[in-house]
C-alpha cells in the first residue's frame, strides 16, 4: 500500500520463507545490503537482527528460521515461519502518535526521541529509550508529520489513533512502523509532559470527537529499558531500590523476578 501511494516513504523489502541460496539471492537482488531481519508476527523486537554481506545473510536466515518456530510458538502467533527483510536504514529514530478523524484529518501529538539498544551498547536494535519534549526544530516536525500523514492516505485509515515509528535518513524520512493504535506507554509519558490524556482522545476519536492535545511541555520525560547483555537466568539486580527512591523517577515496572530466563 505505501509502495502504490507513494515509494519514497519506505524501504526496499522482500518476505522470505527459508534460507536457500535462491532466497539469498532474491533478497541481494531486490534489497541490497546492508539489510534488517524481521520475523513476522512477533511483538518487541524479537529476533531482529542486521546483515552486512552475503554470508552473514546465510547464516542469520538460517540461525532465525531455526529459533521462529518456537518463538511464533512462545507468542502464540499461529501462521507459518515467515521473515520481512528489508534495506537498513541509517539514521536517527522517532515516534509520533495523531488522531485521524472521520475525513481524514490528522491531529498530532508532540513528538519522541528514541535510542536503540545499539546506540546504548548491546547488540539488538529495541528501543532503549524515548525522550520528549523533541530536539527537532519545527520544520523538522513538518516534515515528520507529512510523511505520517502519506502513511494514513497510503492505507486510508478513518476514526482511529496511530502510532508511526520513523527514522530521519540522510535522505529524509521513512517510515518504520504504522499500527492503528496508540504507542506503548504514551499515555503516562504525555499525561507527565505535556498533561492530557492520551488513552480519552483515542476514545474521542473513535466517537467522532475532537481530541484535546497540548504542545507546550511541562516537564521533561524518559523510559529507559534495560536487558541483560546475554541470555541466561536472573541471579540479581543491583540499584533497583536506589532508583526507587529518586525523586526523577516516578514508576518502575520489573517484569522478571529472580530465577527467571532472560532472553
Amino acid at each position: 500500500a505505501f509502495a502504490r501511494y507513494d515509494k519514497k516513504i519506505t524501504p526496499e523489502f522482500t518476505f522470505v520463507k527459508d534460507a536457500t541460496d535462491k532466497t539469498v539471492r532474491q533478497i541481494k537482488d531486490k534489497v541490497g545490503f546492508p539489510c534488517i531481519i524481521k520475523p513476522v508476527g512477533l511483538s518487541h523486537s524479537q529476533l531482529i537482527t542486521v546483515a552486512y554481506y552475503e554470508g552473514e545473510l546465510k547464516s542469520t536466515l538460517t540461525k532465525t528460521f531455526k529459533k521462529l518456530k518456537s518463538s511464533l510458538k512462545k507468542s502464540k502467533v499461529e501462521h507459518e515461519p515467515r521473515l520481512l527483510v528489508e534495506h537498513f536504514m541509517e539514521g536517527q529514530m522517532y515516534s509520533i502518535d495523531g488522531y485521524v478523524n472521520d475525513r481524514g484529518k490528522v491531529i498530532f501529538t508532540p513528538v519522541v526521541d528514541i535510542k536503540t539498544g545499539k546506540e546504548a551498547g548491546y547488540d539488538d536494535l529495541f528501543v532503549y529509550l524515548e525522550m520528549m519534549p523533541s530536539v527537532l526544530s519545527s520544520e523538522e516536525v513538518k516534515d515528520a508529520q507529512d510523511i505520517v500523514q502519506k502513511g494514513i492516505h497510503a492505507l486510508g485509515l478513518r476514526s482511529t489513533s496511530v502510532h508511526f515509528e520513523l527514522i530521519r535518513t540522510m535522505k529524509g524520512w521513512k517510515i518504520i512502523e504504522l499500527g492503528a493504535r496508540v504507542g506503548g506507554w504514551r499515555n503516562e509519558m504525555y499525561r507527565l509532559a505535556f498533561n492530557f490524556d492520551h488513552k480519552m482522545n483515542d476514545y474521542l476519536i473513535h466517537l467522532g470527537k475532537n481530541p484535546i492535545v497540548k504542545s507546550k511541555p511541562k516537564a521533561a520525560v524518559a523510559k529507559i529499558k534495560f536487558y541483560p547483555q546475554k541470555a541466561g537466568t536472573l541471579i540479581s539486580i543491583g540499584g533497583l531500590q536506589t532508583v526507587k527512591d529518586m525523586t526523577s523517577v516516578t514508576s518502575v515496572y520489573q517484569e522478571k523476578k529472580i530465577g527467571d530466563f532472560c532472553d
